[in-house]
């Protein structure tokens, strides 16, 4: 299933395109088979292409060379204008770099927040930051670190925790299934 950044990222991508501001919204999903839930879930949203990266390998430095391969294919067929790219995991770096060698615009969601106790996540978070051009931290703490990490004001948009906005969306009123 879909997370919830994920699902949040669809629907402004939705609003956008209604907008007129797009023309399409492609959702690519990196991973094994489950990989493609995603993509079903964002397609019966309002999505207009899925595209998939298929990987069951442990994204270790090997999978993550050749994922920016493909990525880069796909930049030079779709030309895109923006990635949008969300947390810290080893294949949103991997999509950063081919977006970053390929000129494409990087917006990131979830920058400047730091995990408990320091992990490699934090390591892989703070560099697709200093590839993104645009960033959407999730609370006043991740704001001020953006900053302090150097990154301009203007380009640092607070945009908050969206698993909020679903819980809030949810009804409690329900017995759980």
């Amino acid at each position: 299933s879909m997370n919830p950044p994920d699902e949040n990222a669809v629907e402004e991508a939705l609003r956008i395109k209604e907008s007129g501001k797009a023309d399409e919204i492609i959702v690519l999903s990196i991973g094994g088979d489950k990989a493609q839930e995603t993509i079903r879930t964002a397609l019966a949203m309002g999505a207009d292409r899925g595209i998939h990266i298929k990987t069951d390998n442990e994204l270790e430095p090997l999978a993550i060379s050749k994922i920016i391969s493909k990525i880069t294919k796909l930049i030079d067929k779709l030309e895109p204008e923006v990635l949008v790219v969300h947390g810290d995991r080893s294949e949103a770096l991997a999509a950063t770099i081919a977006a970053h060698e390929n000129n494409i615009a990087i917006a990131h969601l979830e920058g400047g927040d730091v995990t408990s106790g320091g992990t490699h996540d934090d390591n892989i978070r703070h560099a697709i930051t200093k590839l993104a051009h645009l960033h959407f931290p999730t609370n006043n703490i991740s704001y001020k670190r953006l900053l302090l990490l150097g990154e301009e004001k203007w380009r640092v948009k607070m945009y908050g925790f969206t698993g909020l906005d679903l819980i809030k969306k949810k009804d409690f009123s329900k017995e759980a299934e």
